[in-house]
C-alpha cells in the first residue's frame, strides 16, 4: 500500500514512473501511474536479448522521472528467470538514478 500510495503522488505531480518488480501492471493498476511500456508484466515479456536491448533502449529515451523497485544485488541471484534482465535494467537505473528514498520495502530512484 505504501508503494503504490507513493507511486500515485508522484504521479499525480506529474512524473513518470517506472516499476521494475514482478507483476507490475499490478502496481500501476493499484498506484494510477501509467504503464510507460505495456500492460502484461515486464520481466516475463523480456525472453530474448533483443527485446532486452529494447527495453533498455526505450527506458532510455523515455527519460522516465522516477523508477520504483526492490533492492537488488547483482552478484546474488534470486533463482528467477528474469535475473539476467533484471541486472541489466538495475545496472541502467544505478547509472541514470540515484536512490531518492526507500518506500516500504522498495527504493524511489530519482533520473539525474
Amino acid at each position: 500500500d505504501a508503494v503504490t500510495a507513493e507511486a500515485g503522488r508522484l504521479a499525480a505531480r506529474g512524473s513518470s514512473v517506472l516499476f521494475l518488480v514482478d507483476n507490475d501492471p499490478i502496481y500501476y493498476m493499484a498506484s494510477g501511474a501509467r504503464s510507460e511500456f505495456r500492460y502484461s508484466p515486464l520481466f516475463q515479456s523480456l525472453l530474448t536479448r533483443g527485446l532486452e536491448s529494447d527495453t533498455e533502449r526505450k527506458f532510455l529515451a523515455r527519460r522516465i522521472d522516477y523508477v520504483v523497485m526492490p533492492p537488488l544485488d547483482p552478484f546474488r541471484p534470486d533463482g528467477e528467470l528474469a535475473w539476467d534482465a533484471r541486472v541489466s535494467l538495475w545496472r541502467v537505473v544505478t547509472r541514470c538514478y540515484a536512490l531518492d528514498h526507500r518506500c516500504g520495502a522498495y527504493e524511489v530512484w530519482r533520473r539525474l
